[in-house]
């Protein structure tokens, strides 16, 4: 059940592994957690119920990464929602292509690698500060 005090995150990755893990690291930290498995399904849930961030895969079917965040920053109701960025992008010629595309927010400020299981309970505890 979801705690009124908590922020609610949206998760939204295409493979149904990684959502769950993503899900339950955060669940463990505190958060209630939606999934959505493509971005499309994520603008809908969005629209429904707006959550206090969105965690992101980049390279999705449907409606991608980068397609969400002008989406979101192109709606008044969702343009202030934080963004977190995930993707399997490796070399730096990927990284390159990904800063050229055009987007509200510098690419690379937003791009976090998929590297650990997940944010610490210091980024839990300010995300529900609302800092």
């Amino acid at each position: 059940m979801p705690g009124k005090d908590r922020a609610r995150l949206l998760v939204i990755e295409d493979e149904p592994s990684l959502a769950k893990v993503l899900q339950m690291r955060l669940e463990i930290e505190g958060f209630d957690v939606e999934i959505a498995f493509d971005g499309a399904e994520g603008m809908k849930l969005m629209g429904a119920n707006a959550p206090d961030l969105v965690v992101c895969d980049l390279m999705m079917p449907v409606m991608d990464g980068l397609e969400v965040t002008r989406a979101m920053k192109g709606n008044p109701k969702l343009k202030s929602i934080p963004i977190l960025i995930l993707t399997a992008l490796k070399s730096e010629k990927q990284m390159k292509e990904l800063e050229k595309a055009p987007a509200p927010r510098t690419p690379r400020s937003m791009a976090c690698p998929r590297r650990g299981p997940g944010p610490g309970t210091s980024s839990a505890g300010r995300l529900r500060a609302g800092s």
